[in-house]
């Protein structure tokens, strides 16, 4: 496809390309003028601020009810109870359940989305004007009297507890987690939701949340698109009668911290093959002075191509694929932030040259032709960001909740092209202060501790934020004993989307070296077998994969010799030798389930793993966690489990016996719709 519309391209430029005699793109046209929407204010019946911005183009209409609070007005121990709020608010109401909201909105083309901010959270309403009456009902609707259904309750709390798996186990997203919680302290706007909070949320807790913060008074609604003034506040005012007034709450915010100089900090993630580095801090909130200079500042540095971070650390050094900075202004507090990642050797020298790349905007003079091509691209792309009515009332809410002034959108551009390169010097030079950094970066603390030394003190901390040493990083590996298990046979069913679609058989057996554990799964025409053995202590003897699928077939064979395994990779000729160091300790993914199997457990337990993919060459450390006791109920029946997650690159949760040997009732992935459930044999039911 890309060839072929290169082919097209080239085609084109042939037939209507310009002469030879022309030499590079043509002048630019001259500057146009971008107006402000008009926007007309008015004040509803129930004391919602209404804000309409007539754009009479197409027949189309965006309204975006905004009510305050958000994820900084989350119940201590609780947090996460806003984006519950969003998710479910149109789940049901007094009126219709899910299905019958769905079918009106998806009958005419309507759609509805929530979301949580900061201080604040947007139910947002797309329709054509035809329809517009019908969505506003659907709104009043789940405004007034959302209900929150229990059933739906559970699905968001599991969809979320997915989230936290899958996030847990991306170096980026750990990275931009503990950033953001350090960067913002006790501040409400570094609050984060963790397991423990999101299985804390009741539905009370979503109703209470509701009916305290999602109030006309203090609400702004923004309304964009093919409607006159007039006639959208008599519709608004007839469709929302029912939402009225109450008490209006207060958020308290804590100060953020005030840093004096750098701080540096690793979220130690054994094993890893890339750091993620993420450096920052806070800016002034609201209404910025030298606010467009600090844009142009940031363009240069990072924040559009190609920035100087991605011109010298990928283009020049060859570091990273991608480096990037951006500034975002809040009501309360900004954000300046940089974003790369790099190999973990690298990643002392990756952050060294964002520190020269910094300090040389702050104190180096901008060349001219760098400060017209950033103005360049700022200016010009602009009024794309203002075209359709959901940006127009996107740019109008944001302006609005920020505490900016009813000019700045109709001041933005002009201002941009005055800027100069002495006050993108001196912006750089005020707001953008390395002192007062925060700079953490996610990966193998063991290498990059003695990196990041040189720059000052580093904290180690581990995915839950939690102080870690030197030594801790060294810690003895677990220890097992597999001398209590007995021989057994456990049969699965594959499930893809709920749907059985093979098979898998896991089976125990003894051996003269201690125990054999071998895995069949059939599903479809692949099929894989694969044997472990190990020791009473599972410390892994030998191992063998078979892979057979129409492409072929692939093998992999490895025995223990020392601190290696040592063996050979077949798919095709010839061979691949395997010779692959390894930790005391190491086990493939199997082994995660004899661990279980042989673990004493307990909620809150945590099992660290160091698990090899000998098909990649790599090794993991994969944290087993127990995360609360709960009744399962699947084909075969209720059992009484300990719900486990498992960390990893493809996180997943294990649903195990709670009382030992706790075998795996049902194995689910938290990224693909793939599960295995147990089909209960005769020795399991004797248990």
């Amino acid at each position: 496809m890309r060839a072929g519309m290169v082919a097209a391209i080239a085609a084109l430029a042939l037939v209507a390309g310009p002469s030879a005699a022309q030499q590079g793109p043509p002048p630019p046209l001259p500057l146009g003028d971008v107006r402000a929407p008009e926007v007309d204010e008015r004040t509803l019946a129930n004391g919602a601020r209404l804000l309409v911005v007539p754009r009479g183009e197409v027949p189309f209409v965006t309204v975006n009810v905004v009510v305050p609070g958000g994820t900084a007005a989350d119940p201590a121990g609780r947090e996460g109870t806003a984006t519950f709020v969003a998710r479910l608010i149109n789940r049901g109401t007094g009126s219709r359940d899910f299905a019958e909201l769905a079918s009106v909105l998806d009958r005419r083309g309507i759609s509805m989305a929530a979301a949580a901010a900061e201080e604040w959270s947007t139910v947002s309403l797309n329709a054509t004007t035809p329809a517009l009456d019908v969505g506003l009902e659907v709104l009043a609707e789940v405004l007034v009297d959302a209900t929150f259904p229990e059933d739906q309750v559970e699905l968001t709390r599991t969809q979320a507890r997915t989230g936290l798996q899958v996030q847990a186990s991306r170096a980026d997203a750990l990275a931009d987690l503990t950033f953001l919680k350090l960067v913002y302290g006790d501040h409400p706007y570094g609050r984060q939701p963790s397991g423990a909070s999101v299985s804390a949320i009741a539905r009370d807790d979503l109703v209470a949340y509701h009916d305290r913060w999602y109030r006309p008074d203090g609400a702004i609604i923004v309304v964009a698109g093919d409607v006159e003034p007039d006639d959208v506040a008599a519709r608004l005012n007839d469709a929302l009668a029912g939402w009225r007034p109450g008490p209006q709450p207060t958020l308290d915010f804590a100060r953020a911290p005030d840093r004096e100089q750098p701080e540096f900090v690793v979220v130690h993630r054994p094993g890893a093959v890339q750091a993620e580095i993420r450096i920052g801090h806070l800016l002034m909130g609201g209404e910025v002075e030298g606010w467009e200079e600090l844009v142009v500042a940031n363009q240069v540095l990072g924040g559009g191509p190609p920035g100087r971070l991605q011109q010298v650390l990928r283009n020049a050094l060859g570091y990273t694929y991608d480096a990037r900075s951006s500034v975002t202004r809040l009501r309360r507090l900004g954000l300046f932030r940089i974003v790369t990642a790099t190999r973990p050797e690298l990643a002392g020298a990756a952050v060294g040259e964002v520190f020269e790349q910094v300090e040389r905007l702050r104190t180096r003079a901008l060349p001219e032709g760098e400060l017209a091509d950033k103005v360049s691209y700022l200016v010009g792309s602009f009024p794309r960001s203002i075209e359709t009515p959901q940006q127009v009332a996107g740019s109008i809410t944001e302006q609005r909740l920020i505490g900016l002034s009813d000019e700045t959108l109709e001041r933005y551009r002009p201002r941009l092209a005055e800027v100069d390169t002495a006050a993108v010097r001196a912006a750089a030079e005020t707001h953008i202060r390395p002192e007062q950094f925060l700079v953490v970066v996610s990966g193998d603390a063991s290498v990059l501790q003695p990196q990041l030394r040189a720059f000052g003190e580093v904290r180690i901390v581990d995915a839950d934020g939690a102080p870690l040493t030197l030594a801790d990083l060294n810690a003895a590996p677990e220890r097992f004993d597999l001398s209590a298990l007995a021989p057994d046979t456990l049969v699965y069913d594959v499930l893809v989307g709920g749907v059985r679609r093979g098979s898998a058989t896991r089976t125990l057996e003894a051996v003269d070296e201690g125990w054999r554990f071998a895995s069949v799964i059939e599903a479809g025409v692949q099929r894989i077998e694969q044997a472990m053995v190990v020791d009473q202590a599972m410390r892994m003897v030998s191992s063998s994969t078979l892979v057979a699928a129409l492409a072929g077939d692939q093998t992999i064979a490895v025995d223990r010799r020392g601190d290696h395994l040592v063996g050979e990779r077949r798919a095709g000729e010839p061979p691949t030798p395997i010779d692959l160091e390894v930790p005391e300790g190491v086990t493939l993914s199997d082994g995660i389930e004899l661990a279980l199997w042989a673990s004493p457990l307990e909620v809150g337990r945590e099992i660290r793993l160091p698990v090899v993919d000998l098909a990649e060459g790599a090794v993991q450390t994969v944290v087993l966690r127990v995360e609360e006791r709960t009744d399962l109920t699947i084909g075969a029946g209720t059992f009484d489990t300990f719900r486990v997650s498992v960390g990893g690159d493809d996180p997943q949760t294990y649903y195990v016996l709670a009382e030992g040997p706790h075998i795996a009732v049902r194995m689910e992935s938290a990224s693909r719709p793939i599960a295995l459930e147990l089909i209960a044999p005769p020795a399991l039911a004797q248990r």
